[in-house]
Formats: C-alpha cells, sequence, structure tokens
C-alpha cells in the first residue's frame, strides 16, 4: 500500500472516528523494519482493538508494535505483494472478496454503521417514551463491536445514564430503617478491635478494589442475568481492568445492632466505628437486595425488550462497571448496607491478598480532611466507637483507645462508648 492510499485512508476513517464520539479512538503508530518506516493505524472502540491498517504487507500481527500495549485487533486489513488489498477477520484471511477502494472496505468493515447513527434520532424517540423522559440523539453513540446503541455519557458523574441509575438508587434510601441510637446523619461500620487499632494508628481507612468482595455472587449479580439472557460476554480481562480501580466500603445504618455485631463485629468482641453520613456521595448508595422481581431488573428489562421489539440493540454499559456493585442478593436484606464505591485511576498504594483468595489493589484514604488535595480524603468523619458488648476488658480499651485518637489527631465529637445492649448470648 503507497503511503498515498495509507494517508488516504488514514484521513477517511479518522473523519469517521470523530463522528462517532469519545469512545472510539484512532491511534497512529510508526516504526523501522530493515531500515524502512513503517506505519500503522489501531481503531479502539472502549479501548479494545477494533481495526488495524498497515502501511506494508510483510509485517506479522505481532510485529512492530507489543501485545501488551494494543490487544490484537478484531480486522486486520493490509495489502499483498500483488497489489491488491486483503482483509483478515480474528486473523483468518476473508476469501472470496477483494477491496480496492477505501469506500469497499469501510463498508465490509463496519457494515452499516452510517445508516445505525442516522437511526438514532428514531432509537432516541423510542428510548424516551419508555424512560420517561426526553432523549436527544446526539446522546447516543453506537458500539460497532457489540452491535448495540448507548449513552455515549455512560462513565461520567452526572450524565444521562448515571442520573437514571443513581435516581433509582437514592429513592431506596426512603425505605432504609432509621438508625438508633444515633440520628439520621449517622452510619456505621463493624469491625475487630486489631482492625480498629491499625485504622486510628494510621489515620487512614483503607478501601480495597471490589475484587476482594467475599461472595462472588455479588459482583454480576443482575448484570450475569441480564448478560445471560442477551446470550452476550464481555472478556473478563476488561471486568479486571475496570474491577481493580473501583475501590469500595460498606457502612449500615443499623448502629449498635446485635445481629450485626455477630456478623461483622468479630462475635461482638469489637468494635461499631460511628462516621457521618459521607459527603461526597456521587456513588455513597444503598444496596438494591434483587431478584428476578427487582423493580431495577424490571426497568432495565423492559427497555431492552421493548427496543428489541423493534429491531434495536440497546445497553447500559455502567451497569457492569459500576451498578452491579450495589446489587446483592435477597438473603443480605436485614442488613440494610450503605456502599461507598470510589473510582479512581491513580496507581494504587499496594497489593494485598484479600480474604477471597484474590489479590486485590488497595487505597488508603486519610481520616483528616486534606483541604488541598480532598480526593485523598476518606468521605466521612469519624465520629465515635462503640465497644462491642462482648468485649474482654472494655473499660481499659475504652481509655486506651480514646487516648490514641486524641494522639493521631482524630476528634470523636461522640467520644467512646460502651455498647447498649446489656445482654449477649
Amino acid at each position: 500500500m503507497n503511503m498515498t492510499v495509507f494517508n488516504e485512508l488514514s484521513d477517511a476513517l479518522t473523519k469517521l472516528i470523530q463522528e462517532w464520539g469519545e469512545n472510539y479512538r484512532i491511534i497512529p503508530l510508526e516504526g523501522q523494519k530493515e531500515g524502512k518506516k513503517i506505519r500503522s493505524i489501531i481503531i479502539t472502540v472502549n479501548k479494545q482493538a477494533f481495526l488495524r491498517v498497515d502501511s506494508d504487507d510483510f509485517l506479522d500481527f505481532s510485529e512492530l508494535f507489543p501485545l501488551t500495549k494494543f490487544n490484537r485487533a478484531t480486522y486486520h486489513y493490509s495489502p499483498d505483494r500483488t497489489g491488491k488489498f486483503i482483509l483478515y477477520k480474528k486473523g483468518e484471511k476473508i476469501e472470496g472478496k477483494e477491496f480496492n477502494s477505501i469506500d469497499s472496505l469501510i463498508k465490509e468493515i463496519f457494515g452499516d454503521i452510517e445508516s445505525k447513527l442516522q437511526k438514532r434520532q428514531e432509537v432516541a424517540k423510542l428510548l424516551g417514551n419508555i424512560m420517561s423522559r426526553y432523549v436527544c440523539a446526539d446522546e447516543l453513540g453506537y458500539d460497532v463491536n457489540d452491535e448495540t446503541y448507548h449513552f455515549k455519557d455512560w462513565n461520567k458523574t452526572f450524565g444521562t445514564e448515571y442520573l437514571w441509575f443513581c435516581n433509582y438508587f437514592r429513592n431506596l434510601k426512603k425505605m432504609v430503617d432509621k438508625p438508633f441510637p444515633y440520628d439520621n446523619w449517622h452510619v456505621a461500620k463493624y469491625t475487630s478491635l486489631d482492625t480498629a487499632l491499625k485504622i486510628l494508628s494510621s489515620g487512614t481507612m483503607r478501601m480495597m478494589s471490589v475484587t476482594a468482595m467475599n461472595d462472588k455472587l455479588e459482583i454480576g449479580h443482575l448484570y450475569g442475568k441480564l448478560q445471560n439472557e442477551e446470550s452476550a460476554y464481555i472478556e473478563d480481562k476488561t471486568k479486571v481492568h475496570f474491577a481493580r480501580h473501583r475501590y469500595i466500603t460498606s457502612f449500615t445504618n443499623r448502629i449498635d445492632d446485635l445481629t450485626m455485631w455477630r456478623l461483622y463485629g468479630d462475635n461482638a468482641q469489637g468494635v461499631c466505628l460511628v462516621f457521618s453520613e459521607p459527603y461526597e456521595c456521587n456513588y455513597c448508595l444503598p444496596v438494591d437486595y434483587s431478584g428476578r422481581d427487582s423493580e431495577l431488573y424490571i426497568r432495565i428489562k423492559r427497555i431492552y425488550n421493548e427496543l428489541d421489539k423493534h429491531g434495536i440493540k440497546f445497553t447500559f454499559k455502567s451497569l457492569e462497571t459500576t451498578w452491579q456493585y450495589f446489587l446483592k442478593p435477597k438473603g443480605f436484606r436485614d442488613e440494610q448496607e450503605l456502599r461507598y464505591l470510589k473510582i479512581d485511576n491513580s496507581k494504587p498504594d499496594g497489593y494485598t491478598l484479600a480474604s477471597n483468595g484474590v489479590i486485590s489493589t488497595y487505597k488508603d484514604y486519610s481520616l483528616i480532611m486534606d483541604n488541598e488535595h480532598p480526593e485523598n480524603s476518606f468521605p466521612a468523619s469519624l465520629q465515635g466507637i462503640i465497644l462491642g458488648p462482648n468485649m474482654k476488658n472494655a473499660e481499659i480499651n475504652k481509655f486506651q483507645l480514646e487516648a490514641l485518637a486524641e494522639e493521631n489527631g482524630l476528634f470523636l465529637f461522640k467520644g467512646v462508648q460502651n455498647s447498649s445492649i446489656n445482654y449477649y448470648l
């Protein structure tokens, strides 16, 4: 392929990609082989390689550009030594077809992508009717890999998709029982005395990535059902890529509660850490204990099914990468759990072996507000500590915890108190 043709193809694809939105990228690459300058372009869709075009025909798929940087593209296009253009799909040559123009190449690879984009007005109208809100055609994108429509701002806080899901989970808050004995603005976290000592000594709260969650059924609880019914699958590597940068911690509205002491407070020998309700609440929401009768499940399936009747596939992309972590099986309903999810794409503070046997990334966040770098602070203020009703040497430990908190600059507005539960079986 001479440089003129390569440049024409590159320009045509660049223009096309710009129309599709930010989930699609065209990446130009250059290299040298046998003293000759080699150029390539790789088109990625949602960070996964989709098409690679080389300026010469003698490049092996794995040459020049390391697979650790770009995974092998679904399509690969290059000239052969006779001057004809050849197209490979997943490493296999597409036989019986010759491509002598840029238009024929684009038509073969991207199919009817142009008509799909032109159909966004119809999709937006149907989607708006089902969701009972106005949807603009420009809000929608089309994924050439999954062949589905989606909201282009699906990974943006306060975007259309975020607000739709967030409103659902925030409405669940009205159904959560009021905490006792503290007021509505406090939440609790039960832990062992040893862990509490580490927290107070370091002045930090550690958040593990979602890969460390104990119950495998929690991850993808609703998402898995939807995907199985759609006969769709996303590679595990992609899931882990998102999961390792999503850190999670749990709270409950059940403060000084006997059941919670037994389950999470080291058989009531630990402590209940009382926090102010998180002030950064973009992803601090109550858990939906969902099943097939879950309102969220019903709403999503209705949208998918209604659009499918018109031959339209639609996907909420953030369901897998964000909202699935707020879904849990019905059997855990009594926990009244609130989860705080923090999306942090910076380098993790470290790696540790989680209790579920999975190597997990973690981040440590300061319990003291860092006004210059608020992103390094835990979003809730530690207000007090309740000692477990089964704790040994509780009176001595009370004084020690008070001294440790004071030494590390942690002001406990509600102090350290004994449990109001005066019995434990």
